[in-house]
């Protein structure tokens, strides 16, 4: 929405006046931003209110990668995260981990809010409350998962987490087609990201959305149309 409501300025400045959004990465294409400037702010965000909750946070991937590699490992993991049904992928947890983290940094307002999910003010500083609030020599994998839980279940009243399947409440398969035909962001994760380490290749992205929807992105679409590059 932010993206649409800059372009539709530059676009048509004889019609608009102004306009209004919580986030508009108009630069997050071609090589105008660098890669990992998405995830690297996500992680500052985090980082700034608490290096112990970052540092809690970069460690629960390996954890879950590791606890997550045989069934009795899943079954565990799945009774700690509150999973409506035992989990059959590692990468399902992580996910839903990546998801609370990424999206409540994303919202990270001053005020309470349900834009995304019901959530209270200064979501990230509560989030860090919830890991800081542990003993020492706590289990990584219950402080994650306690403070994404935030995200998920504020007002309290989920008894389980769909893990796998569940339902697509912000319309994010939408997006996935939008990214794979006009919208492609090129983002990557740094080492100093509290996420894993990962790359960006345009030829694995274009096969990924063939694999997905039959088509084939138009990489440089975006800076075409509406510019970018100084």
């Amino acid at each position: 929405g932010g993206m649409l409501a800059s372009w539709f300025r530059l676009k048509y400045p004889h019609v608009a006046m102004g306009a209004v959004a919580s986030s508009a990465p108009i630069l997050q294409f071609d090589d105008i931003t660098p890669w990992s400037s998405f995830y690297d702010a996500v992680s500052q965000d985090f980082k700034s209110e608490s290096l112990n909750c970052f540092s809690v946070i970069k460690a629960v991937w390996d954890v879950l990668d590791y606890r997550g590699s045989n069934d009795s490992g899943l079954l565990e993991l799945s009774k700690t995260f509150r999973a409506c049904k035992t989990v059959r992928f590692p990468s399902s947890l992580s996910n839903w981990l990546w998801t609370a983290f990424t999206y409540t940094a994303m919202v990270d307002y001053p005020t309470p809010a349900n834009f995304m999910m019901n959530l209270p003010a200064y979501p990230v500083k509560e989030m860090c409350k919830i890991i800081d609030s542990f003993p020492v020599g706590a289990d990584v994998v219950e402080k994650a998962f306690t403070a994404a839980s935030l995200y998920y279940n504020y007002t309290g009243d989920q008894k389980c987490f769909e893990m796998e399947g569940g339902d697509d409440p912000h319309g994010l398969s939408g997006w996935g087609w939008q990214a794979c035909t006009e919208m492609v962001m090129p983002m990557t994760v740094s080492n100093e990201s509290m996420f894993p380490p990962s790359g960006f290749s345009y030829e694995e992205k274009s096969e990924g959305c063939f694999a997905s929807y039959e088509v084939r992105p138009r990489m440089n679409w975006i800076t075409t149309e509406y510019g970018g590059h100084v």
